[in-house]
């Protein structure tokens, strides 16, 4: 009978403390899984709309400024949501000028069609992470 031996990717930290796990890379489950999940990636990489964004994405890199302009909307969007996260409120100024930001880029034909492929992107992953923690409940 084959000694079993503990890999580097048998240990967990918990709290400081080494755990072993149950469930190495090597685990068949694992390796299952991780198979399926390149294989929707291959998916998604051959899917219109990936491709529809790959397209927008290329266009906005065109124009430095634009990207600019869309980096700082992101940026400012971040550190709003940040900032109702951390103090649970955030002012109408604040609310305002991220929405002006949205609403300027929104009406620009290149960053409008960019920001909503991106969107329909982000949603369809959204909805796959939705689906396997539906079915698959961690935590209390």
């Amino acid at each position: 009978m084959a000694e079993n031996k503990a890999q580097p990717n048998d240990f967990a930290y918990y709290n400081g403390v080494v755990a072993m796990s149950h469930y190495s890379i090597e685990n068949p489950d694992i390796k299952s899984i991780k198979l399926a999940a390149q294989k929707l990636a291959v998916l998604f990489e051959g899917s219109d709309l990936y491709k529809n964004y790959c397209l927008h994405k290329k266009a906005i890199e065109q124009d430095p400024l634009l990207m600019e302009r869309v980096i700082n909307y992101r940026k400012n969007q971040i550190e709003l949501e940040t900032k109702r996260l951390r103090d649970g409120t955030v002012s109408f100024a604040e609310e305002k000028q991220v929405a002006i930001l949205y609403t300027e880029l929104s009406l620009h034909p290149i960053a409008g069609d960019f920001l909503a492929c991106e969107y329909e992107l982000l949603e369809l992953y959204r909805n796959v992470l939705d689906i396997i923690s539906d079915a698959c409940k961690i935590g209390f």
